[in-house]
């Protein structure tokens, strides 16, 4: 995640000076930023209130470890049909045909 602000800033083609009008801060408050995120110091708040500003937002799922690939499949499947994405009976069995011979 280090460098986030930076990269998403850079792909934007915003200059820190940019940001830093939009946030009410200094320049020195984004290269501040910048440089905590990068180290991994950053606190989830500000860097989210900078992606913000940005248009852009950290979203983090939380997922159950399966040993078992059936499940993984299904509970994965499951998450896809919530977006809009789901896959059919035939298609699990082949995922899970694939991962049984390591395909």
């Amino acid at each position: 995640m280090s460098g986030v602000i930076r990269k998403t800033r850079q792909e934007l083609g915003m200059g820190m000076q940019q940001l830093a009008d939009i946030l009410g801060v200094s320049k020195f408050a984004v290269s501040s930023m910048e440089r905590n995120d990068i180290a991994g110091t950053i606190k989830v708040e500000t860097r989210d209130r900078a992606l913000a500003a940005m248009g852009k937002a950290v979203v983090t799922t939380v997922i159950p470890i399966a040993d078992d690939p059936e499940r993984l499949i299904n509970m994965v499947a499951w998450n896809m049909s919530l977006e809009g994405q789901a896959i059919d009976e035939s298609d699990k069995k082949d995922i899970l045909s694939k991962s049984k011979n390591g395909k």
